[in-house]
């Protein structure tokens, strides 16, 4: 999807391997992934996608640890609607 310029696809198939990642435990990963269905969502100008997208990258930022970090991210989710 990235190289189609489909970046709405491209941030909804990140933002999946996030939470399949969280699910299995691979917090790490999981951070990596919701960091980059951000910025996939960002450039798709999708709102509902830079909402969705920050929302699930914040939860992966809290399961790791990084409180203040996933409380920025979900500021953000929130004042995009």
């Amino acid at each position: 999807y990235v190289q189609q310029a489909n970046f709405a696809r491209a941030a909804q198939c990140a933002s999946n391997l996030n939470e399949l990642k969280l699910r299995l435990g691979n917090v790490s990963e999981a951070v990596a992934d919701g960091e980059q269905s951000v910025i996939y969502a960002d450039r798709s100008n999708d709102q509902f996608w830079q909402q969705f997208c920050r929302t699930t990258h914040a939860d992966a930022l809290h399961q790791a640890g990084r409180h203040a970090e996933a409380e920025k991210r979900f500021q953000e989710g929130h004042v995009l609607k």
